[in-house]
C-alpha cells in the first residue's frame, strides 16, 4: 500500500470533510472516513488534522465583511457541535496539533481564508482553539519557535504577496504568544511549590 502518484491527499481528504454533514451524522462516522483513506494513501494523522481545520474553515464561509466577534462565535459553535471531537481523535501527539496552526496558515494564503492575514482575526482563531482544547500550550509555543528561526524571506505556500512570517510577527499573535508563554510558566512555578509541598 503506498501513496497514489499525483494524488494531492490533503485536498482529497479536505473534500471528504467538505462533503460530510456535520450537523446530521456523527464525528465517528468521518473519523472512519478519514480514516480509511489515510491507510489507502498511506498519509498520517498530521494530513487527517490539517485537511480538517481546512474543511472547518471553508464550512465557516468566511468573507472579508466577516467581523471577528461572529466568526469565533460561529467557530465556537462548530467546535462544540462536532469538530473539537474529531481534532481530538485525530491528534495522537503534538505533531498533529502544530499541523493544525500549519493548516491555518496554509487557509490564510488563500482566497475564501484571506481574513486569516489579519493578525487580530489569526489571534484570536488561534486562542479559541486553544480555548476550546484543540490546541494545547506546548503544540502552540513549539510552532512559535518554529517561526522564530524563520526570516521575512523564507518561502511560503501560496500567493507570494503574503507571508506566514510577518503573521506570526504582527503584534496580536506576538501579545497572546507571550501571554501563554506567562501561563505556561505560573502553572509551572505551582506545579514546583505543590511538589515541595508533597516532599515536606
Amino acid at each position: 500500500i503506498g501513496r497514489q502518484k499525483g494524488v494531492d491527499v490533503i485536498q482529497e481528504m479536505t473534500e471528504i470533510c467538505m462533503e460530510f454533514d456535520d450537523t446530521c451524522f456523527p464525528m465517528e462516522n468521518l473519523s472512519i472516513e478519514l480514516n480509511s483513506y489515510k491507510f489507502s494513501q498511506n498519509a498520517s494523522y498530521q494530513d487527517c488534522a490539517m485537511a480538517s481545520i481546512l474543511a472547518l474553515l471553508n464550512k465557516l464561509e468566511l468573507t472579508d465583511d466577516t467581523t471577528d466577534g461572529r466568526l469565533v462565535a460561529a467557530l465556537k459553535g462548530k467546535l462544540t457541535s462536532f469538530w473539537t471531537a474529531l481534532f481530538q481523535k485525530l491528534c495522537v501527539g503534538v505533531a498533529e496539533e502544530v499541523s493544525i496552526i500549519y493548516g491555518l496558515e496554509r487557509a490564510a494564503a488563500t482566497t475564501t481564508c484571506r481574513k486569516l492575514q489579519s493578525g487580530m482575526t489569526f489571534r484570536f482563531v488561534l486562542q479559541t482553539l486553544h480555548d476550546e482544547e484543540v490546541l494545547s500550550e506546548e503544540a502552540i509555543l513549539k510552532w512559535a519557535e518554529e517561526r522564530k528561526q524563520e526570516n521575512d524571506d523564507s518561502p511560503d505556500d501560496g500567493d507570494s504577496s503574503w507571508s506566514r512570517v510577518k503573521l506570526f510577527h504582527s503584534q496580536p499573535v506576538q501579545d497572546f504568544l507571550e501571554w501563554l508563554e506567562e501561563e505556561s510558566e505560573e502553572e509551572e512555578d505551582e506545579s514546583e511549590d505543590e511538589e515541595e509541598g508533597d516532599s515536606d
